[in-house]
């Protein structure tokens, strides 16, 4: 849906009242509130938070009530004149954007202005909110994050401009940046049969190297992709991309085996509570965890002498997801076995092959393989046949 621009025009009269129940007054009579009704007609106003019904006051004045930010609606945040002055500029740039229809990241946004906002957060912070608050997604705003995701192996996308992305089977390595999903046309997967989101880009580059895409899984080609870390909005439309449009290739997820490794698969899987909101159209409930699990590390041949302690921040992170509703039930016997043992591990606990050739299957000795943890390449390889593929 798009958001037309005299909705975010009626925020720019707000009065200065606490920003968390601001009111900005509408036409006063009820023919020019009816063209106001109509002129923004088809947005949706949710029960809680964000935009109430309209409400007529005691003078028969018809207003709108904007409750922002919505995520802490009701807990009466900060209000000074810094805060109302970066709220106004950034709508002020959204209007901008909005009249012209041109798009502009989040990082141009901050340049526009950096002695109003200070700093790169405010701006993603306020983006946030305007975008949960009016219920629209982020792209209605005209507004875009920079792409920080890769992705290789057997997929191609085709952009609106009629540039094609294929960074095939891994011979140049890198994989390619992962573009907005206003700028996608649309994605070719043909002969797929897996797609791997890989939490790290360092195990993403060494598996999308030809000894891995050719010679290991030549026979079953698929698609890697990686957000670095917790994801950008781009990279997690990618996947709900993928997933709709593909809905029987399998997708799996690879993350580091400690709690920060979980939290950022219920990203992919549930969405993050930022954009809880944007929900579904971002989480891919069908992703599959692959690895890396604490209960393997004794068959993967991990000595627990080698494992890392579990940091503070760790521990509560572990606990507040084990506070989660609708946390899976092996995810949870997972964290409490890591907070059980105070270890953790990460994805490079899997050794990767020294040389091409050793990613063969054939040639991996088994007492080799467990030296310093199972081959990368075989684990990976061994997991999606386990998972069907």
């Amino acid at each position: 849906m798009r958001i037309h621009p005299s909705l975010l025009r009626a925020l720019l009269s707000l009065p200065s009242c606490p920003i968390a129940a601001l009111r900005a007054p509408v036409a006063a009579s009820q023919e020019s509130y009816a063209d106001f009704e109509q002129e923004i007609g088809g947005l949706s106003c949710p029960p809680k938070g964000g935009l109430s019904e309209m409400q007529q006051s005691t003078t028969s004045t018809p207003t709108r009530q904007l409750v922002f930010p919505r995520k802490t609606a009701g807990t009466r945040p900060s209000c000074n004149g810094a805060n109302l002055a970066q709220l106004v500029k950034t709508i002020e740039l959204v209007l901008d954007g909005l009249r012209g229809n041109t798009f502009a990241t989040k990082r141009d946004l901050y340049y526009r202005s950096v002695k109003t906002f200070g700093r790169q957060d405010r701006v993603d912070y306020i983006i946030e909110d305007l975008a949960a608050t009016l219920q629209v997604r982020r792209e209605d705003l005209n507004v875009l994050a920079a792409s920080k995701g890769l992705f290789a192996g057997q997929i191609s996308i085709i952009t609106v401009s009629g540039k094609t992305l294929s960074p095939g089977s891994g011979e140049d390595g890198g994989g390619c940046l992962v573009p907005a999903a206003v700028s996608i046309e649309r994605i070719s997967c043909e002969g797929a049969r897996w797609v791997l989101v890989v939490e790290k880009e360092a195990v993403f580059q060494s598996l999308c190297c030809p000894a891995f895409l050719k010679e290991t899984m030549g026979d079953c080609p698929g698609v890697l992709v990686t957000g670095k870390g917790y994801p950008d909005v781009s990279t997690r439309e990618l996947v709900k991309r993928l997933s709709d449009d593909y809905p029987s290739v399998p997708i799996f997820c690879l993350v580091d085996s400690d709690p920060h490794g979980l939290d950022i698969l219920w990203t992919y899987k549930f969405g993050s509570l930022s954009l809880d909101f944007d929900k579904e159209n971002l989480a891919v409930t069908r992703i599959q965890w692959l690895g890396v699990r604490g209960s393997e590390w004794d068959s993967l041949g991990v000595d627990r002498e080698e494992l890392l302690p579990l940091a503070k921040a760790d521990r509560a992170k572990a606990l507040k997801m084990l506070q989660r509703d609708g946390l899976p039930l092996e995810w949870r016997r997972e964290l409490c076995y890591l907070l059980h043992l105070q270890r953790k591990a990460e994805i490079q606990v899997l050794r990767v092959p020294p040389n091409p050739n050793t990613s063969k299957l054939d040639l991996i000795q088994p007492k080799e393989s467990l030296v310093l943890g199972e081959d990368l390449f075989r684990y990976v390889s061994r997991k999606l046949a386990e998972g069907g593929v």
